[in-house]
C-alpha cells in the first residue's frame, strides 16, 4: 500500500541528522499546505537549514507528496485580504453598506457621521444628519476601503459644519 521510503541520510546526505532533516521537512510541508512557503514572514523557521538542504528538502516533497502550491498560496492570500477587509470594517466607527444584492447601481448607498448604524437609504431620503454617498466601483464593486472613505468624507463634512457654525454663533456675539 505504501511505498517503501529511503532513509533520509540517502536524501539529505551525512551532514543533517535525521531528526533535523525530519523536522525541515515538516515545517517546509506545512508551509506547502498553508500556503506560506514563499513568505517572507516565515523564513525565520527554516534559517538554520542552509539554501541546499531546503531545495533537496522541497524537491523531495514534491516528488513523494505532490500538493497544489500555488492554488494554496492563492487561497492563504485570498484569506489575508478578507481578514484585512474585516479588520478595517470592524476598525471604522460608520461604515458605509454596500448596495444590496440585485439592487439598481444608480441607486447610491449612504452612510451618515451622525448614526454609527446607519443603513443603506435611497438618495431622494431627506434628513438633517450630515449625509455622504457611497458609489460603488463598476469594476471592483464595494470594498472596505470605500467604506473608510466614505466615513472619512462624512466626518469631515461634519467638522465643516461644526466650525461654521462656531463661526455663526461667534458673529452674533
Amino acid at each position: 500500500m505504501y511505498e517503501e521510503l529511503p532513509p533520509l541520510s540517502r536524501v539529505f546526505g551525512a551532514k543533517l541528522k535525521p531528526e533535523f532533516a525530519n523536522t525541515l521537512l515538516r515545517i517546509l510541508h506545512g508551509r506547502r499546505v498553508a500556503g506560506t512557503l514563499d513568505d517572507p514572514a516565515y523564513k525565520a523557521n527554516t534559517a538554520r537549514f542552509t539554501k541546499q538542504q531546503q531545495d533537496t528538502a522541497l524537491m523531495y516533497l514534491r516528488e513523494k507528496l505532490p500538493v497544489d502550491e500555488t492554488m494554496n498560496s492563492g487561497l492563504r492570500a485570498q484569506d489575508e485580504l478578507e481578514q484585512l477587509e474585516r479588520e478595517l470594517a470592524g476598525t471604522s466607527k460608520a461604515p458605509a453598506t454596500p448596495p444590496p444584492a440585485g439592487g439598481n447601481a444608480s441607486q447610491a448607498a449612504v452612510t451618515t457621521a451622525a448614526d454609527p448604524d446607519a443603513k443603506v437609504s435611497p438618495p431622494e431620503e431627506k434628513s438633517e444628519e450630515l449625509k455622504v454617498e457611497y458609489k460603488p466601483d463598476p469594476v471592483y464593486g464595494y470594498s472596505a476601503l470605500d467604506a473608510i472613505r466614505a466615513e472619512n468624507q462624512a466626518r469631515i463634512k461634519a467638522e465643516e459644519k461644526r466650525i461654521e457654525q462656531d463661526k455663526l454663533s461667534q458673529g452674533s456675539r
